[in-house]
């Protein structure tokens, strides 16, 4: 699950190229999968 989030996180910074979105949506993601 988080290696699919972070190839998701990669796939739409490189489509989209949102650096602010990506890295609020990867931190989510990170807590997510932490805890």
């Amino acid at each position: 699950n988080f290696i699919a989030n972070t190839l998701s996180a990669i796939a739409a910074y490189c489509f989209f190229e949102k650096k602010p979105a990506i890295d609020v949506n990867f931190i989510n993601d990170g807590q997510l999968a932490i805890f």
